[in-house]
């Protein structure tokens, strides 16, 4: 997903478009992190491979706090629900690729990677699968809740925009 996510990071500077919007505030923040967490790069400092991994997943969340704070993106319930639904067709191309390859892109075939990562606490294949599927969900959820919070605590307050009716987005 990292790698579609650094495709979309460029297009939202240049188009703003609401469906990389979210894509990018979900996958960007959401599921690149992990990326960082528990990189599976093996070439050390002195291969670009390795600036180019850090670099990219470095740009990718940039990119998105960038969105936030400065063109001040608010994710809706409909957002991650896209989200949700985008990583579901994902999943099914991304799935179907890997068993016939015999590949683990996106960790989600039957192979385990070189190096451990967090997904290796979920267990073995195909089970891992269901719960990174369901742990997707509850996260892009909890991504969303705390905007709905503030959502309602402006409406609560009165907080409108100057066209006097809809809370400030």
């Amino acid at each position: 997903m990292c790698d579609l996510t650094s495709l979309a990071a460029p297009l939202v500077l240049l188009t703003r478009a609401r469906l990389l919007r979210t894509l990018l505030y979900f996958w960007g923040l959401g599921l690149s992190i992990q990326a960082l967490i528990t990189p599976t790069i093996e070439e050390g400092p002195l291969y670009v491979a390795f600036w180019l991994f850090w670099l990219t997943h470095a740009a990718i969340i940039a990119t998105a706090g960038y969105d936030l704070v400065a063109w001040r993106f608010r994710p809706t319930f409909r957002d991650a629900v896209i989200a949700i639904v985008a990583c579901t067709v994902w999943l099914g191309v991304v799935l179907t690729v890997d068993l016939a390859l015999a590949a683990n892109y996106g960790y989600v075939g039957n192979a385990t990677p070189d190096r451990p990562t967090v997904i290796d606490k979920l267990g073995p294949w195909p089970l891992r699968v269901y719960k990174m599927y369901a742990a997707m969900i509850v996260l892009f959820l909890a991504m969303w809740f705390p905007w709905w919070l503030v959502r309602g605590r402006a409406m609560i307050v009165g907080t409108s925009d100057q066209r006097g009716g809809g809370v400030r987005e």
